[in-house]
Parts: structure tokens; sequence; C-alpha cells
């Protein structure tokens, strides 16, 4: 039998093993920490707005889809889905108002703002945008910088343009819009700019269209078919569109309502176009081929366009081995015909002829 105090002696025992054991695995946690199995808690990241279209253009160029996503203090980024570490390369510089205001009126000015600008009206914040990549074509790896710097909003009731810099000397347009172009649908808007912006050599966000009339024209080739084309013989509905890009540059659209059909009409000296080769290169080679076909210019038209690629050949290549083209352009190759003969003519981007048979 046993006696209760021994009894209690053995429980009060058992209870210091116990609590003695515990303390020892504490403190034996304590000395050789356990690697934790658990996932760490993700840090969700919010879309950054600032980042805007000029990557967007020159990544489908290279076939390539970048996505990025930023924490709010813009550090963390994901490209394609996968962590990318980033920094602003230099902060945002502090500007005083007046010279903001000051470079902010000169360069709407340049680009021929009409509207009153009062300071009271113009929206001015930090923000922050990716650049870097615009001239780092496949298969080479590109990773943006971001920029911050400053972004100025002149908004109204007919018209608002934004502008971004680093710097007051550094400011740039990068969109404007107006009421205007609301008469179009988004379809219709979109393709006119993106050709416009082809022809004129600008981002499509800052192509103005000022001018918009609906019409119904007599045939599939909107009215400006030649004599070489079999126009189908149907009503089309569609628009005549007026866009501007630099002061004193127009083109002038005529577009059916599917946006399958579109022309650019006879202006400034060119002849009705089908093509979206910069305005200025089709200029100088309509020059030339007015001499080597002996016709006006009116009488000329150019049939077909072809962009030009730069060539990559790796270093370990042997030299018969062929380059492959990259998705970079240095130039176009187009015909001119005077509905006799025609002439291909190969330029570069500057418009210089290399050849022409």
């Amino acid at each position: 039998m046993i006696h209760p105090s021994q009894s209690m002696l053995r429980y009060f025992s058992n209870l210091a093993i116990a609590q003695s054991t515990l303390f020892g695995c504490l403190l034996l946690g304590s000395l050789f920490p356990l690697q934790s199995t658990a996932a760490p808690p993700l840090l969700l990241p919010t879309i950054d707005q600032s980042f805007n279209s000029t990557d967007v253009k020159t990544t489908s160029d290279q076939r390539q889809k970048l996505v990025h996503f930023t924490t709010e203090n813009g550090n963390l980024m994901q490209r394609n889905g996968k962590p990318a570490y980033y920094s602003i390369e230099q902060p945002a510089q502090e500007i005083s108002y007046p010279e903001l205001l000051s470079a902010t009126i000169q360069q709407a000015k340049e680009w021929g703002y009409r509207g009153q600008l009062s300071p009271n009206n113009l929206l001015i914040e930090k923000t922050t945008w990716s650049r870097g990549c615009e001239n780092s074509p496949t298969p080479f790896a590109c990773d943006p910088v971001v920029r911050e710097g400053w972004k100025i909003t002149i908004p109204g009731q007919r018209e608002r343009w934004i502008l971004r810099g680093e710097r007051a000397d550094d400011l740039q347009l990068i969109e404007r819009s107006n009421w205007i172009e609301k008469r179009l649908p988004i379809r219709v808007r979109d393709e006119i700019k993106r050709v416009a912006a082809n022809q004129l050599q600008l981002s499509p966000s800052v192509v103005l269209i000022t001018n918009v009339e609906f019409q119904t024209f007599s045939d599939g080739c909107l009215g400006l078919g030649d004599l070489t084309e079999s126009c189908i013989q149907q009503i089309t509905k569609g628009y005549r569109v007026t866009v501007t890009g630099k002061p004193k540059e127009q083109q002038i659209y005529r577009i059916s309502n599917d946006t399958s059909s579109l022309r650019t009409e006879a202006i400034a000296g060119l002849p009705t176009r089908t093509d979206e080769l910069p305005t200025t290169i089709a200029r100088k080679i309509f020059t030339v081929a007015q001499s080597d076909l002996k016709q006006s210019i009116e009488n000329l038209k150019i049939t077909e366009v072809e962009k030009t690629f730069q060539c990559f050949r790796s270093p370990t290549a042997s030299p018969t081995e062929p380059c492959s083209p990259i998705k970079k352009i240095n130039g176009w190759k187009m015909t001119i015909t005077n509905y006799q003969q025609s002439i291909t003519y190969t330029v570069d981007l500057n418009g210089t002829i290399l050849s022409k048979q």
C-alpha cells in the first residue's frame, strides 16, 4: 500500500520531469531553429497604371508579351509571371512650379495647342513608367528601367492633353484626345490612329482626330479606286476622318464601318494611297519615281510595301550559315507603278535608296 505522501511526491516528480522536458525543447529550438515548411506569405501586387503603351508596342514588335506588376512603392515587379526586382533609377527632381508651367506651355504651343492654359487648371503629379527596351530587339533580352518624373494633365471640355518627363526640359507629349473622336466607333477610331501613327511616325495616343464625317460610298474602294482595280459595286457605309500629327501635318482617311477597307486621300501633292509607309519616306520615293517612270506623282501608285529587318548572326556561326532577321525594322521595300511599268525600291529608315530594280 502506497502512502498518500508517496503518491503526491510521485505526482510532483512527474510534473517536474514534464516541465523540464518542455523547457529543454524550447531551449533547443532557440539554439537550432527548425526549418519551416509553410510557404511564405504572398505579397499581392497592384497594377501600376503608369506603365504606358510604348513598351506594349515595342514588345509586340518583338513578339513578346511583357506584363508588369508593382507594389505601391513601385519596387517589386513581375515580368511574365516571374518575380523581378527593380528600383527607381533616379527619384523625380523637385521642380519649381513656374519652371514646370513654362515648360508645359512651350510644349503645348509647339504641338499647336489652341486653348488658354490656366495655372489653376493644370493637374501636376509624380508618376513612374518603364522605358529602356525601345531599341532592344529580339533575340536580345531586355529589362525595362523604372523612371520617376512628372505628369502634367491639361484638362478641358473639348480636349485633354498629357505631358510627362523627368525634368522640365524633358517634357514630352504622350497623349491627347478630344470629344470629336467619340463620334467614331472604338474599332474605327483605333484603326485610324494606328495607320496615321505609322504614316506620321508618332505614337497612336498622340494622333489627334480633328474632323469626322459620316459617308456613304458608292463602291468597295470607297470612291478612290483606280483603273487597275475591280471595285465591288455596292453601297459601303463608313467615315471620312481628318487627323493631325505635328503642326501642319494632316492626313484624311476614308474607312468602312467594319474597317476592312481604308484609304488615304490624295493630299499635299501625294496620290491616293492604301499603304502605311511613313509619309516623309513616300514623298521622297515618289519624287525619284516620277523621274524614273516619266510620270507625274499624281499618276503613280504604291502597289506593295514590305518592311525589311536587321539580320542577326551568332558569333559562333559559320560564314556560310544564313542569318535570321530580327524584329528591328531597318527600312522598306516598295513597288511603285505608272500602270504600265513598275520599279521596286529598297530604302533605309531615312529614305535613302539602297537599290532599285
